[in-house]
Parts: C-alpha cells; structure tokens; sequence
C-alpha cells in the first residue's frame, strides 16, 4: 500500500519529471497492472524516468530504453529498436505428440529457414530459434508446418518475437563473455 501511495503522491502537484525507483516492486500481478494504467494514463505531458528489473514492464511502458550491465550503460533505444538490432530473433515452439518425428519437422522447418536453431525438445515440446532476417520465408515454412501436421506428430505451434528479456539477458551474456 505505501508503495501504491507514493507512486500517486509522485503525480501530484502536475510535475513535468517524475522520477520512479522499481514502483512496482513486491506488488501483486493485479495492483502491477493497475499501476501501469496509472503511469500511463498520467505519462502524457511528463516526462517519467523509471527503473525496473521487471523488463515487460519496460516494453510497457517505455518510449526509450536503457540497459545497464555491472554499472554501465550498454544500450538505449526504443523497444522496437531493442528488439530488432538486439534481438535473438523469433521463437517457434511446436506442442508434438509423444511418437513425433522431430527430424521431419526440422526439416521442414530449415527448407525455408537453414539457420533455424532446436533450442529445446522437452516433454511435448520443441523449440527453435529462426533469425530476424527470414522474416519473409516464414509464411512458406509455417504453411508446410501447417500442412504436414498429422504426419510429423504435431500438435500445434506458435511463434513469438523477442522479448526485451532476452535482449537484456544477450547483453548480459555477452558482458560475461
């Protein structure tokens, strides 16, 4: 409740900078939430200049990001810039069922994309990384997915972008390479 309290107390008086130090620390998921509306129903007109470990907080509600690894700063940028200079690229995980042929769906997979990656094959589950720059062969690649579904043992897939954790766990890697 203090926390809550002081980030409202920060808004009042209508300051043009607003600072706030992890002002959604220890908060449940649903008064999180709530706070986010908050900064950003009252971001307009402000300038707010706020920390976080919390890195979908950041994509929420920043406009400009920066990271920082052991005290230094090792990159700023919009969100969308983050991701796609910084970005691992995208994530396609598929549900397969227990007598999947993982070969098969690899090699549909890398027909269209020949530098995707098997990040994880787990218990129903296989992942791969495929880089930014196939962007444009995914429709191919996800429609032979689509199309060759029962054969192969798959159940569903998805695919995902980056997030701004992964780019923050990259820098950090490479900080400690």
């Amino acid at each position: 409740m203090k926390r809550k309290l002081s980030v409202a107390i920060a808004f009042v008086g209508r300051s043009r900078v607003v600072f706030l130090d992890e002002p959604t620390a220890g908060m449940d998921v649903a008064a999180r939430r709530h706070t986010w509306d908050l900064i950003k129903r009252m971001s307009p007109g402000r300038t707010i200049v706020l920390t976080t470990h919390y890195m979908d907080e950041a994509d929420l509600l920043g406009n400009q990001i920066a990271i920082m690894s052991k005290g230094r700063l090792k990159c700023k940028g919009a969100p969308l810039f983050l991701k796609t200079r910084l970005g691992v690229g995208y994530t396609l995980n598929c549900t397969i069922e227990p007598a999947a042929n993982v070969d098969a769906i690899t090699n549909v997979i890398t027909t269209s994309v020949p530098e995707a990656d098997i990040l994880s094959s787990v218990s129903g589950e296989v992942s791969y990384r495929l880089p930014m720059g196939y962007v444009p062969d995914f429709p191919d690649m996800l429609a032979n997915l689509e199309n060759n579904m029962q054969q192969m043992g798959v159940k569903g897939f998805g695919i995902s972008v980056t997030t701004i954790e992964e780019v923050f766990l990259k820098i950090g890697h490479d900080e400690d390479d």
